[in-house]
């Protein structure tokens, strides 16, 4: 019995030390400390992995129907989808279904919607049009609205809940779409910047 307790401790000892290894390693669960937009901005810019033309928030009229999809969707959150247009998402693969918060699947869906150049209708579904998500750049606040001269729309999602665990994917997947001058991701930041002024 005694036994029995002593290695049920230790267990619970080892993941509440993991847990709180991980979350010190990848600065987890940080709080917004923003107080303006544009120190947001700043923030995100001073990580040097993303660009100020992909940053975008959601606002407020649209904030919690956004964020509660996106979680009903998929608990990870941080692959949203690839647009092919202002209504239609290609599907996502089984691999990344099965686990989408594994950095390496969502590194290789994200390369798979990069080299396709068709889509066939069963490999798309019907999605809100982009236009009507109540997306807004963090740059100048202006609503966005898909480039139409860009085939494929990647939306990722950000968060400083995150920490920067998704750090090295948000750089190589910048970095892969420099060659592919038909795709663009952008960032959404879950974070509700919309509280922030200007």
């Amino acid at each position: 019995m005694r036994k029995t307790i002593f290695i049920s401790a230790l267990l619970m000892l080892c993941l509440h030390s993991c847990r709180y290894f991980v979350k010190e390693k990848y600065k987890m669960k940080n709080n917004l400390q923003c107080t303006t937009k544009q120190m947001y901005l700043q923030q995100l810019m001073r990580k040097g992995i993303f660009n100020a033309d992909q940053l975008l928030y959601v606002d407020s009229t649209h904030y919690w129907h956004f964020y509660n999809s996106m979680l009903q969707q998929d608990s990870s959150i941080v692959y949203i989808g690839t647009y092919v247009n202002d209504s239609e998402q290609v599907k996502k693969s089984a691999v990344i279904l099965n686990n989408s918060s594994c950095s390496g699947r969502l590194e290789n869906e994200i390369k798979l919607m990069q080299s396709q150049t068709v889509f066939d209708a069963v490999d798309l579904t019907r999605k809100p049009f982009i236009d009507q998500l109540g997306l807004y750049a963090l740059k100048n606040h202006q609503p966005f609205h898909r480039d139409n001269q860009i085939s494929k729309c990647i939306l990722l999602a950000f968060s400083y809940s995150f920490g920067n665990y998704y750090n090295q994917l948000y750089e190589k997947i910048n970095r892969q779409l420099q060659h592919h001058p038909t795709a663009k991701v952008y960032i959404v930041c879950l974070d509700p910047v919309y509280r922030l002024p200007d």
